[in-house]
C-alpha cells in the first residue's frame, strides 16, 4: 500500500467512527475533510453543529527510515486536528455541554479506539473555547491526534 493510500485509510477510518458518533455528538449534521480550519464557520451556524477532519493542519509529517531492508523500514507519524463549531445562545450555560462533546471524541480515539484502520494514536492535545462574531456564538474544539503507521503495512 502506498503512504498516500494509507493516510487516505486512516483519515476515512476517522470520518467513519465520527459519523457513526455523529448524535452523540450533539447532534453533528456534517464531518468533512478540510485542508485547514475554516476562517468563515460563523457565517454559517444554520448548518452547526459540523466537525472538521484536517490531515497535517498545522504541521509536518515526520517520515523515519531505518537501515534495514524490506518495507518495514519506514515509519509515519502524521497528525490530523478534528475541529467541532456548535452554535449556542450563550457561554457559561454551554461550557460543560462543548467540553463533554470534545471528551467524547477524545475517547472516540483512546484505549482500544487509539486503533484506527492501519495507525495508531499515540498522543492527543485538546483546546477547547469559543469566539463571536456580531451576535454568533460558536464554541469550538480541536483535537489534534498524533498518529503512527508503518508504509507498506
Amino acid at each position: 500500500m502506498t503512504t498516500s493510500a494509507a493516510v487516505n485509510l486512516i483519515v476515512d477510518e476517522i470520518i467513519s467512527r465520527l459519523n457513526t458518533n455523529a448524535t452523540a455528538l450533539g447532534g453533528v449534521l456534517a464531518v468533512k475533510e478540510k485542508s485547514e480550519d475554516p476562517a468563515v464557520v460563523a457565517n454559517f451556524h444554520a448548518a452547526l453543529p459540523i466537525i472538521y477532519v484536517i490531515p497535517l493542519a498545522d504541521t509536518k509529517e515526520k517520515i523515519q527510515m531505518t537501515m534495514q531492508g524490506g518495507g518495514d523500514n519506514i515509519h509515519n507519524n502524521f497528525t490530523v486536528t478534528i475541529a467541532g463549531y456548535y452554535h449556542f445562545a450563550d457561554v457559561d450555560n454551554y461550557l460543560r455541554t462543548l467540553r463533554g462533546y470534545a471528551y467524547d471524541v477524545v475517547d472516540l480515539f483512546s484505549g482500544t479506539g487509539n486503533q484506527v484502520s492501519i495507525g495508531n494514536v499515540y498522543a492527543q492535545d485538546l483546546e477547547v473555547g469559543y469566539f463571536i462574531v456580531i451576535d454568533n456564538i460558536i464554541h469550538t474544539f480541536n483535537l489534534k491526534l498524533y498518529i503512527k503507521f508503518v508504509a507498506g503495512s
